[in-house]
């Protein structure tokens, strides 16, 4: 979903509710420029995978990519990732992957050293609170995390790590 769109269906509708505010006409807007895609597994598929290449590019910081520094994504290697058309999206905008081979992204992890270890911090501290407040139920109330949850605390660790 983009960060303006036509309502989705009700399923949809609550997983969303934390990042997306509702018009008077009932379609739903996203201040935040967090583009949100849902399916119904909950997983990117390859047909989801070249809206993600748009939406990648599109927000890449002024003077990179086409027409300016290339940029260097690096993935794991999940079918997902090999759709021709967002691939080739990602060339035509001087964008190059680096696919981590299949199964290694449990060692090898790359981003999780150094460019996203303050935002993995940040959201580990978003989600530790949410556990703490969540534990206080009795124990014949069990309480687990929803997608709307999760989508929350995103946000709110998104917005603080900004």
């Amino acid at each position: 979903m983009r960060a303006e769109s036509r309502s989705p269906n009700p399923h949809h509708r609550r997983h969303l509710a934390n990042i997306c505010v509702e018009d008077e006409d009932g379609d739903l807007h996203n201040p935040t420029g967090t583009q949100v895609l849902v399916t119904t597994s909950g997983s990117i598929t390859k047909e989801r995978f070249p809206s993600f290449c748009r939406h990648f590019v599109q927000n890449l910081p002024e003077g990179m990519g086409k027409g300016g520094q290339p940029v260097v994504l690096v993935f794991d290697g999940h079918a997902s990732r090999w759709n021709y058309e967002g691939l080739q999206y990602l060339i035509d905008n001087n964008v190059y992957c680096l696919c981590l081979p299949g199964h290694t992204s449990m060692w090898s992890q790359p981003n999780d050293g150094g460019a996203n270890a303050s935002w993995k911090s940040n959201l580990g501290r978003e989600l530790a609170t949410w556990c703490s407040v969540h534990r206080q139920l009795s124990a014949d109330r069990v309480c687990r995390m929803k997608r709307a949850d999760f989508n929350g605390i995103f946000i709110s660790a998104w917005a603080k790590w900004r």
